[in-house]
């Protein structure tokens, strides 16, 4: 059963928690150990869990994908429904309980989070618009949930949760443009096969632009120049959809350019 727990993609997204908590250290000066640990245990959970009801709404679909297949153990027939299910409920419930005791000032919007999870997967992924809004929300909670632990003022939550969500709808954009094919054989309606791809793909360059606007804000916040230093790396994402170089090393080139840009900002 860890095998659906999908840890690869829980690695993937936890360091927008990590890095917001590094920010608010370096940034800020704040930092509280305990309350650290456990929110990274929170998202630890709420990102398991995502994955483990995800793969339980989407076995179907995935069991006719040889990609998804191998990430998907209910659809390799590995564990059955009711196991994953009863997986995805004890993370549920664990992460409900640690909140409760240890963060209960974030209980309400770890709630949001766990139920915007399974409504993604049982019905927002298939609703055009909806969609982008609930992987936005799935992707900007990440940052919203230590930026309350770490009580940040509220320009500089708004401006890092702006940043976060258009980042998310870059990414989901991206993802169903490169999917409209397999998403309409499969009567997936999501954003780009409601609109089309000529839309999807206008929305995609719009939402890399309101992410440059984003880093602008969040320079303008904290009133430091660092923070443009990301600005190649909005540019590199917006031209990994039409170049076939950029899309195939762009993990690889996101990982360095992220890795020297902390780097520079720390000596700078």
């Amino acid at each position: 059963m860890l095998k659906n727990l999908r840890l690869t993609d829980v690695a993937g997204w936890l360091p927008i928690t990590v890095l917001t908590f590094f920010f608010a250290y370096y940034f800020l000066g704040v930092f509280d150990g305990y309350k650290i640990i456990y929110s990274i245990l929170l998202v630890v959970l709420y990102l398991a869990y995502a994955m483990c009801i995800n793969n339980y709404f989407d076995w179907k679909n995935d069991a006719r994908n040889p990609v998804k297949i191998k990430k998907n153990p209910i659809s390799s027939g590995r564990i059955t429904r009711s196991e994953a299910l009863l997986e995805s409920l004890i993370l549920l419930l664990g992460g409900v309980l640690i909140a409760s005791v240890f963060l209960p000032a974030v209980l309400p919007l770890y709630g949001l989070m766990m139920a915007n999870a399974f409504l993604y997967s049982y019905r927002f992924k298939s609703m055009p618009v909806i969609d982008l809004l609930s992987h936005g929300i799935f992707i900007t909670t990440l940052f919203v949930l230590p930026a309350l632990v770490e009580n940040f003022s509220a320009p500089l939550l708004v401006a890092g949760t702006l940043l976060a969500f258009f980042v998310s709808t870059v990414g989901q954009l991206e993802n169903e443009i490169n999917d409209y094919p397999a998403d309409r054989k499969a009567h997936v309606n999501s954003t780009a096969v409601f609109f089309g791809t000529k839309i999807a793909r206008a929305a995609y360059y719009a939402s890399n632009a309101l992410c440059l606007l984003s880093l602008a804000a969040l320079f303008y916040v904290l009133d430091d120049f660092r923070f443009l230093i990301f600005i190649p790396l909005v540019l590199l994402s917006a031209a990994r959809l039409d170049s076939h170089f950029v899309r195939k090393y762009f993990e690889k080139m996101f990982l360095l350019y992220v890795t020297l840009a902390l780097i520079a900002i720390i000596v700078l």
